[in-house]
């Protein structure tokens, strides 16, 4: 079960970092995921679309409770093929995966 997630999430990093490269050098404001330098927090957390904001939450939960995934899962009422299928929602808009993505990193340590 571990692994399917693992292998979701690899190939959602893949498929963003492919569409990354067909971003133009500069980005536009409405591009801006990144950290505030006043406080380090996210820019633009409110404007996430929902599937976004969900999987951001619950990849943020894993890494901090890797042997609770089945009750991470559950406290967003999501089961297993739930939550793979918003992944795959996510993977299949390059918009989505790179503000996946761009979330993620900008909340890593």
């Amino acid at each position: 079960m571990k692994t399917a997630i693992v292998s979701l999430l690899a190939i959602l990093v893949v498929m963003a970092v492919s569409c990354r490269s067909e971003q133009p050098a500069v980005p536009t404001a409405p591009d801006a995921i990144q950290a505030s330098p006043s406080t380090g927090e996210p820019v633009g957390e409110a404007d996430l679309p929902e599937p976004v904001a969900q999987a951001v939450a619950i990849a943020q939960e894993f890494q901090t409770n890797p042997q609770g995934v089945e009750s991470v899962l559950q406290a967003h009422d999501l089961s297993m093929p739930e939550y793979e299928a918003l992944l795959y929602e996510i993977a299949l808009d390059p918009e989505l995966s790179r503000l996946y993505t761009r979330a993620l990193e900008s909340r890593s340590p």
